[in-house]
């Protein structure tokens, strides 16, 4: 009940707006190890970035993150079964990013990705980690 209640909480103030996403570039890319995107707005101004990937070879699609800190951008991949994609940002300057991906099968063996969009994200209010315990007290208390 405590769950459900501070999982309410939390989807109002996605509803509310707290959460922004922007889709900055949604054309997809062909299957390659090297991509140079040109995205509608600067990444570095976005909390982090949703990276949506297909593999080349299973054609199964992925969701990566990346976020910027100082000048260097850190990104995770997302292992799913035996398969892993690596996802880096190779540079970026403005609005263009050199993304450089792999879908790795085996220790010997790997296949480029297509990169199908890439969506940044941002708070849109003042959301604090204080405010989110503050939440997760009232959840509890009105249980």
């Amino acid at each position: 009940m405590i769950i459900a209640k501070m999982n309410n909480m939390i989807h109002n103030l996605v509803e509310q707006k707290d959460i922004k996403e922007t889709v900055l570039f949604e054309s997809k890319t062909s299957v390659g190890y090297e991509h140079n995107v040109t995205l509608s707005e600067d990444p570095s101004t976005f909390a982090y970035l949703i990276i949506l990937v297909t593999s080349g070879s299973s054609n199964s699609s992925r969701m990566c993150y990346a976020k910027k800190h100082g000048d260097v951008w850190y990104t995770n991949s997302s292992p799913t079964d035996y398969r892993n994609i690596y996802i880096a940002i190779g540079s970026q300057s403005g609005t263009s990013m050199k993304i450089n991906t792999a879908e790795w099968v085996s220790k010997s063996l790997n296949y480029g990705c297509a990169i199908d969009s890439i969506i940044g994200v941002n708070r849109g209010g003042s959301l604090t980690l204080s405010d989110l315990v503050e939440i997760v007290k009232k959840a509890v208390v009105s249980c």
